[in-house]
């Protein structure tokens, strides 16, 4: 987890590598969570079908038909809810678990670190990246797990559904699909670029406030607070300021 050589930037492939590998342990889980995905988008895949019926019975009066479209419109809704809550119970459990699993790593990394390495490397940057950080690296896997690929299946029936009713609309309706992805990807290289910077400043952030309130008795002794102060704010306004 920890290194000291120039290991490149993350990219989403090499991401999504280490991703698994830290889902493996919780791999009964995860296919918890992949089951109550499929589902949940299958249901809502179905919801505009039923609410068809449902409209349809009004417009015909059919007040026998308007009743079982409505309980079945209802019992999907239910079904999804629970289906939907499920599945943010389990993602934010395997979320906390690699989490966990992350920092005991990479304390045991720093803790194993030669001396010189402490020198170079402030306390309080070095909490920030066993807590902070860490959260920030496992977010992305619980957007991954419990949107990215809710949406994905939602795409896939969605066109399915798009060109089986009419596949002249649907190209139409999606020429405009290529400029939002393109949009979206130098949008995405953009802020990640900004977050790493942000990360950084809230790093030196932490590493201000830690160095002076354990040190507080030298702080007082040669009156630094202003200084300590400036410090702390000037990584706060440089953090919030990208």
């Amino acid at each position: 987890i920890l290194s000291t050589g120039n290991s490149g930037s993350v990219t989403t492939r090499r991401y999504m590598t280490h991703a698994l590998q830290y889902i493996k342990p919780f791999k009964e889980l995860s296919i918890a969570a992949l089951v109550c995905l499929l589902l949940n988008a299958a249901a809502r895949l179905f919801l505009p079908n039923l609410q068809g019926h449902i409209l349809d019975s009004v417009i015909h009066r059919d007040r026998t038909s308007f009743s079982n479209s409505m309980q079945s419109y209802l019992l999907a809704s239910l079904f999804t809810g629970v289906l939907t809550a499920g599945k943010q119970l389990i993602v934010d459990l395997i979320g906390k678990k690699v989490a966990g699993s992350i920092r005991i790593q990479l304390f045991t990394s720093i803790i194993h670190q030669d001396i010189v390495f402490f020198d170079k490397n402030k306390t309080g940057q070095l909490t920030s990246r066993i807590t902070n950080d860490v959260n920030q690296m496992v977010q992305p896997l619980r957007t991954l797990m419990n949107t990215l690929l809710h949406n994905l299946v939602l795409v896939i029936g969605g066109l399915f559904m798009c060109f089986h009713t009419s596949w002249k609309l649907s190209v139409l309706a999606f020429t405009g699909l290529g400029p939002v992805v393109y949009t979206t990807g130098v949008y995405a290289k953009w802020s990640k670029d900004v977050n790493k910077q942000i990360m950084d400043h809230l790093a030196d952030a932490s590493s201000t406030a830690t160095e002076a309130i354990s040190n507080i008795l030298t702080v007082r002794m040669f009156s630094m607070e202003s200084k300590e102060i400036r410090g702390y704010t000037k990584a706060i306004n440089d953090s919030v300021s990208k």
